[in-house]
């Protein structure tokens, strides 16, 4: 008996098996974040501070904030005065034209401008990407 007779003459992985392989999807975080003092703020910091994959953060700043003086780590790439309605539109472009994978929203009640966070929805309406929302109470 020939022993390389029984043997697998192709090499190939077999083209139905699955890839053991995983990406982490590109991930642009919305909602607040250090400087600014409250509980979600500190939830997305540890959030983006573990995740392994490509992200960066939208930072949602309150009414009342000094936007001059909001110094954010390297991966905000854009922060907004939570009432100001053309950002909310300016963010579904930024994911919808840069290389992100997916939207992660963290919201809570009162974070997001206009009547009771409507403003909120002009951004979730335009976006084309997939949404993860984060509700926070």
């Amino acid at each position: 008996m020939n022993i390389e007779a029984t043997e697998p003459q192709n090499n190939q992985p077999n083209k139905l098996e699955k890839s053991t392989v995983s990406k982490a999807p590109s991930v642009l975080f919305v909602g607040s974040y250090p400087p600014r003092l409250c509980g979600l703020a500190k939830f997305l910091e540890a959030l983006t501070d573990t995740y392994q994959g490509p992200h960066n953060v939208v930072a949602v700043n309150e009414r009342e904030a000094d936007m001059k003086t909001r110094i954010y780590p390297e991966k905000v790439i854009y922060h907004f005065n939570q009432s100001d309605r053309d950002a909310y539109y300016t963010i579904a472009n930024m994911i919808n034209t840069g290389a992100y994978d997916v939207l992660n929203l963290q919201h809570e009640f009162g974070l997001f401008g206009g009547l009771n966070g409507e403003y909120i929805l002009g951004l979730l309406s335009s976006v084309k990407k997939p949404i993860i929302t984060t509700l926070h109470t």
